[in-house]
């Protein structure tokens, strides 16, 4: 089950599963950022609007994926992030001219790299490059797992192994995917 979602005052509407919650209303939340946690475990749906890097920085739309995902997993070269999959992806109420790139990848939680009680993360990222507004939106799905944990053990995306909060994670995605919608395009300053 899934409800439409209002972001950024209703400036953007998605569907997002039922249990999730708006984090803003526990914590402070950045105005760039809307973040939404399942009541029900760790998974987070995290939608950020970002100034979109300069071509210096990102040659193109899968350099730019990358540093975000970089950005995100604060490991910037990616030693400790496994990318599992990524390319072109469609958002069905944006219009085409506007690139969309997904990435999946496992990663270790930033502020814990160096423990030994380290959890690593997969991550559902969706990149939507808005040029003329030099705008990114990033969206990620993010599903904590603890170190040595049977989920852990069983990922692997890459064959078709996904985890249930993974292969839920996934569904999420595809849900956003279909009904993420701009509907005043005026939140974008040029």
């Amino acid at each position: 089950m899934s409800n439409t979602i209002e972001l950024f005052g209703g400036a953007i509407i998605a569907d997002y599963p039922t249990t999730f919650i708006d984090v803003s209303d526990l914590r402070q939340v950045p105005d760039h950022q809307e973040v939404y946690i399942d009541a029900n475990g760790l998974t987070s749906i995290v939608v950020d609007i970002l100034e979109r890097p300069s071509s210096e920085i990102c040659k193109d739309d899968e350099e730019a994926a990358l540093y975000h995902l970089k950005d995100i997993t604060d490991d910037l070269d990616l030693t400790h992030t496994k990318v599992w999959a990524a390319g072109a992806s469609r958002i069905s109420k944006v219009p085409d001219a506007y690139p969309v790139l997904s990435i999946s990848a496992t990663g270790p939680v930033s502020n814990l790299q160096n423990s030994a009680h380290q959890k690593c993360t997969s991550i559902l990222l969706v990149l939507l490059r808005l040029e003329e507004k030099q705008t990114d939106i990033v969206i990620t799905i993010n599903v904590p797992h603890e170190p040595g944990s049977r989920e852990t053990e069983v990922i692997d995306p890459a064959n078709g192994r996904l985890e249930p909060l993974l292969e839920a994670a996934s569904g999420y995605r595809e849900r956003i995917l279909a009904s993420f919608e701009i509907k005043d395009w005026s939140l974008f300053v040029n």
